[in-house]
């Protein structure tokens, strides 16, 4: 029997039978489908129809999955997962860096991708419901404030975007300032599942982190504390 829920994908692939199934599949498990056959198509229906989670091909005409996901990135933290036929490392910390959420190679299962929809729906949209509270106070350390309000990151007044992922991580480390979080307890707050141990992916997340609050080397906000995980720097 169909399941029945109330989000909608963008699908952003040119090629047309891959992007078929994927409807094909959704749509089964209750997802509403928009679809789009190059970037400049998918970038005009994530305005108008703001989904709830979109699939991006890297390789399509007219803009590229990274671009498009770039302007998504100037806008909203809406997760993200990427499609490619490259399994080259570059790209997927390319992706990872502009604000990525997950990364797919082709070929694929119809199957596979539900299943990761899945996950970072629930990931992403659990976690604001349980999270939304309009008395949390403002998360200050010098000229960086994040806002658990409106899910919002500052520095000098203009806005961070950070992938759904990278904002957890950050918000659970600024919470508590000076506590050091091991890697166990920050994938399991991050990804919102048991930890899986795969330091390269804490290691990425941190370091797109460190670049996007444009954090100083010598004088760092997040510390790594060897052999036990990180902290946040205090002031």
């Amino acid at each position: 029997m169909e399941e029945k829920n109330n989000y909608t994908i963008l699908i952003a692939d040119d090629e047309g039978e891959l992007a078929d199934a994927l409807v094909l599949y959704l749509e089964k498990s209750g997802f509403k489908t928009i679809t789009a056959t190059d970037g400049k198509m998918a970038l005009e229906s994530f305005m108008e129809y703001s989904p709830d989670l979109v699939l991006l091909d890297i390789m399509m005409p007219k803009m590229d999955g990274f671009s498009v996901l770039r302007e998504i990135r100037k806008i909203s933290r809406v997760p993200a997962i990427m499609l490619t036929v490259r399994n080259r490392s570059e790209d997927m910390v390319m992706g990872l860096d502009l604000g990525a959420d997950d990364y797919i190679t082709k070929p694929y299962s119809p199957q596979e991708v539900v299943a990761r929809v899945k996950a970072q729906l629930r990931r992403w949209y659990s976690y604001t419901e349980l999270t939304e509270d309009p008395g949390k106070a403002l998360l200050i350390s010098g000229d960086l404030v994040l806002d658990p309000n409106k899910k919002k990151l500052t520095l000098k007044g203009e806005d961070v975007i950070l992938s759904a992922t990278e904002y957890r991580i950050l918000e659970l480390l600024m919470s508590s300032p000076g506590r050091i979080f091991t890697k166990q307890q920050i994938y399991e707050y991050a990804w919102n599942d048991d930890f899986i141990s795969d330091d390269n992916t804490i290691m990425v997340r941190m370091s797109n982190i460190r670049h996007k609050i444009k954090e100083d080397p010598e004088n760092p906000k997040i510390i790594t504390v060897k052999g036990l995980g990180y902290k946040f720097e205090r002031g």
